[in-house]
């Protein structure tokens, strides 16, 4: 059977609205698991028995619901290739932004710390640049993945395993750059997020309680506010209609204070710079 063909049969399944999406994640899951390009697609070339009956497999899951990068197992982040499953997020694009923004302002920094790290996905991210980089995550699920990606990755990464909330003293100090994507949907927008995310994503990395939207910012501010040296850089990923809360919260610990948008026109961005204060 041809890849045109499959293509079309599992359309017929798919609702009209839905039709451009499953098209994207179906090229996506035949370039990146199969090894079959659109070049293939269009020369009308036949899939092989077993990898016919696989695909035919992983698109049924597909079409329930189950995420694209978890049907192939891997995603690509800045380069790397990261693993992927149920126990951290998904890698979005805009965390990649993240990362490109850390090396921009930070290029010479010696070491770093990636707060609430899931995959390790930026920890992996910024030990590109970075002699020394640490992690920090309180899921041991995610820790493991972590470990598994930085062996993925050949890549020397210190882990630290603890309660964003619960700073300890011997935390790494006089740092150049901490970097964190932490929890902040808050659940009164639970209802606004796809199905597969609710369903194949840990809630505890997504999800903040209503009352206390910025509880990881107001601990990242009050740690980064002692770890990093000065001239230091606290980079941090945030919900986008929150931007203007974040901002003065981080105003009480640092002088200088800026919001980014995303590629998508979102506020997603909050970047602190540590500097000593003028006479």
């Amino acid at each position: 059977m041809t890849i045109r063909t499959t293509k079309k049969q599992f359309l017929q399944e798919i609702p009209e609205e839905a039709k451009g999406e499953f098209e994207k994640r179906f090229f996506l899951l035949l370039a990146m698991k199969y090894g079959y390009t659109r070049r293939d697609f269009l020369m009308e070339e036949d899939l092989e028995t077993n990898s016919l009956r696989a695909f035919n497999e992983d698109l049924k899951a597909l079409i329930k619901g189950k995420p694209v990068q978890h049907i192939i197992g891997f995603c690509d982040f800045g380069g790397l290739k990261i693993k992927v499953d149920e126990r951290a997020l998904i890698p979005r694009p805009e965390t990649e932004e993240l990362l490109g923004i850390c090396r921009a302002l930070r290029p010479g920094a010696n070491n770093a710390i990636d707060l609430a790290t899931g995959s390790a996905c930026l920890a992996l991210g910024l030990k590109q640049n970075i002699e020394k980089v640490y992690a920090l995550e309180k899921s041991p699920e995610a820790l493991s993945l972590a470990r598994e990606n930085a062996e993925l990755n050949d890549s020397s990464i210190e882990f630290i395993e603890d309660d964003l909330l619960r700073p300890q003293k011997n935390w790494p100090k006089n740092l150049d750059l901490i970097v964190s994507n932490p929890p902040y949907v808050r659940n009164l927008e639970k209802d606004a997020m796809e199905g597969e995310v609710l369903s194949h994503e840990p809630h505890m990395a997504l999800f903040v309680a209503d009352d206390q939207p910025l509880v990881f910012y107001q601990a990242i501010a009050k740690y980064a506010h002692e770890a990093l040296r000065e001239n230091g850089l606290l980079a941090l990923e945030i919900n986008q209609y929150l931007g203007t809360e974040v901002k003065n919260l981080l105003k009480a610990f640092f002088m200088e204070v800026e919001l980014r948008e995303d590629q998508f026109g979102n506020t997603r961005f909050a970047i602190a710079h540590k500097k000593r204060p003028t006479v």
